[in-house]
């Protein structure tokens, strides 16, 4: 008599299970994927909240906001070691030399540091020869520098402020002060100089893989491995001087046509912040991110808020402000 119970699966149906099985995760895999993605999101968002509330309690300690930066010493990062739990890299650093010389570089090197890098950029940067304005050689790294991430405006390119927002007074005194930034090169802020408001004024934005070049659908123009960066390099860790920026928009501003531009010549198209940044082709001197629907900002009443593509550019250039008393258009 035959025994009817059986010890293993037949070949199709071996190969019915395996083609269910991967059917499920061909349905999963996108979930878990935007899963995975809206948790680095609200890991962004939180580092971003970090960075301000540390600004915020670094003005209630010293009366002022720090500078974006102080010639090639140092920049805003380094004045809020002591505010984000980082004293210790802190007190390694030497102030009275600039962050890339001497043992300063070393520290910076070895100082990876969580509050400033967006979870959702994959691809960190790979800088590892530096050769830093007045150095006789390029310094050969032994890890990659650390990026950052998160970077503050110090203001807006004057001639496309003035393009986008078409202020009334065209005086130059006056259009300086309208595109001033929260924080700027080598002056303190106090929070008494913020006319615009806490709530309508951005601290810090995303700007994501730097020194790495994005651009349109997150095209990447990286550094090679063994690649020299001479000179200052555009934000080429979280230490380097360059990386506080004036927001410039890529706008053509002299002529169309010859004959003068207007407003409504750039307006309507929307900035293109996700992958594109709100000039929709650079993450050099824009904010950019690679979340999917826009970019995230810390203001300066400690709120974090996303920024959608749609948003028009003469909606966006007011939050980078902190005088310039232009309306508030819509939402974001």
């Amino acid at each position: 008599m035959k025994n009817s119970n059986r010890k293993a699966f037949t070949l199709i149906e071996l190969l019915v299970v395996i083609g269910i099985i991967s059917v499920l995760i061909g349905l999963l895999l996108p979930a878990v994927q935007k899963v995975r993605e809206a948790a680095y999101r609200l890991k962004c968002a939180n580092n971003l909240r970090q960075l301000g509330i540390g600004l915020l309690n670094r003005e209630t300690f010293a009366g002022d906001l720090p500078p974006a930066y102080v010639g090639n010493k140092w920049n805003w990062r380094h004045e809020l070691l002591p505010f984000i739990e980082q004293e210790k890299v802190f007190k390694k650093i030497n102030h009275d030399k600039p962050w890339y010389e001497g043992e300063n570089l070393s520290v910076v090197a070895m100082a990876k540091i969580g509050e400033f890098e967006c979870p959702s950029v994959s691809v960190p940067p790979n800088v590892r020869f530096l050769f830093p304005e007045g150095a006789s050689a390029p310094t050969v790294l032994e890890r990659s520098l650390p990026p950052a991430d998160y970077e503050v405006v110090c203001g807006i390119e004057p001639n496309q402020y003035k393009l986008v927002m078409n202020p009334d007074n065209t005086n130059k005194e006056d259009l300086l002060k309208k595109k001033r930034g929260a924080m700027i090169a080598s002056v303190p802020t106090k929070i008494d100089q913020f006319l615009d408001g806490i709530s309508q004024t951005i601290l810090v934005s995303e700007s994501v893989g730097r020194p790495d070049s994005y651009g349109p659908s997150r095209n990447v123009t990286r550094y090679a491995k063994d690649a020299t960066v001479q000179g200052h390099t555009t934000a080429s860790c979280w230490a380097d001087t360059t990386g506080p920026y004036v927001l410039d928009l890529g706008l053509p501003t002299d002529t169309k046509d010859g004959q003068p531009l207007t407003p409504s010549d750039n307006l309507g198209k929307g900035p293109g912040m996700v992958g594109k940044g709100i000039g929709g082709t650079t993450n050099k001197n824009q904010p950019y991110s690679v979340h999917t629907g826009g970019f995230q900002a810390i203001f300066a009443d400690g709120s974090t808020r996303f920024f959608r593509t749609s948003m028009e550019w003469n909606q966006a250039l007011p939050l980078f402000t902190i005088q310039g008393g232009e309306p508030l258009l819509g939402e974001f």
